[in-house]
């Protein structure tokens, strides 16, 4: 159990970037997080420029789901922020308390809204908008609260600190977490492609024929195989797997936001007419041929 937990010395250039401190006074900025605002902030940029038009969009097309993943972007957005606010500060009690209780949230509301879009794009979709929104929300809130109960247990019972740590026992965490991630990711990849030899899968698993989509699966199947091997090669005490850890954490930070709007919601604003986007018959708004 000592070997678990134990903490890893580490001098790596990618860590070294990661946790490099601008000094301002007695108080450190950590720049790799300024460096991950920069994107967003260009992103904040592009959402309020279009606000207007979006809004405008929204009202006459009466979309609960565009809607509601809309409104999604701009929490998550603002959890960004504040995640970056949280992160130029030392974690020290009483804010290491805060720190946890706010990654746990931030943790669950990126894992429910990255998976919510699998599971409302599999649906054959011949049911109305608020019917596939209520069974896309408590299918993804079931397994985003089995993934954040895990981490409740951990960082509270258990005092690991998977956050901010760099201990064996977080970096077994991430490796087990990501690698499950993973398989899922891949599982979506493949299914499309067997589901002709098995009717209940393709019954079942209807999903979209639509470039975008795939695009996001395999953006996060590499980030989540990135963060899996960085983890198991710092879990070996081997530093070269921070540089895994940092890559993912950088495009994760910076791109999910936008590539998830990209996917998902930018057809939706970009085309003038909104005849064509029919809740009912939203596997036709999905196909590449239309």
């Amino acid at each position: 159990m000592g070997n678990v937990v134990r903490t890893i010395v580490h001098c790596d250039v990618c860590d070294v970037i990661q946790d490099y401190q601008l000094h301002l006074g007695s108080h450190g900025i950590i720049l790799f997080d300024l460096f991950l605002s920069i994107p967003l902030i260009a992103f904040l940029i592009y959402l309020l420029y279009n606000l207007s038009s979006s809004l405008q969009k929204l009202r006459e097309s009466d979309s609960l789901i565009m809607s509601t993943y809309y409104t999604f972007i701009w929490i998550v957005l603002l959890f960004d922020f504040i995640r970056i606010i949280v992160s130029l500060i030392e974690p020290n009690a009483p804010i290491k308390q805060f720190y946890d209780i706010f990654y746990l949230i931030f943790y669950f509301l990126l894992i429910f809204i990255e998976l919510s879009i699998i599971v409302f794009m599999s649906h054959s979709f011949t049911i109305t908008g608020r019917e596939a929104l209520f069974r896309t929300v408590w299918i993804t809130a079931v397994f985003a609260s089995l993934y954040s109960i895990v981490q409740v247990i951990l960082v509270y019972p258990l005092h690991i600190d998977i956050f901010q740590g760099k201990t064996q026992a977080s970096h077994l965490y991430w490796f087990i977490s990501s690698t499950v991630l993973l398989l899922v990711y891949v599982g979506i990849l493949v299914v499309p492609r067997i589901s002709k030899f098995f009717p209940h899968l393709e019954r079942n698993f209807n999903f979209a024929n639509k470039n975008q989509l795939y695009y996001y699966v395999l953006f996060l199947m590499v980030l989540y195989g990135s963060r899996a091997l960085g983890s198991f090669i710092a879990f070996m005490d081997m530093e070269i797997g921070f540089c895994f850890i940092v890559f993912q954490k950088t495009m994760y930070y910076a791109v999910f936001l936008p590539l998830l709007y990209w996917t998902f919601l930018w057809e939706f604003f970009r085309v003038p007419s909104l005849h064509v986007y029919h809740e009912m018959v939203m596997r036709g708004y999905w196909d590449a041929d239309t």
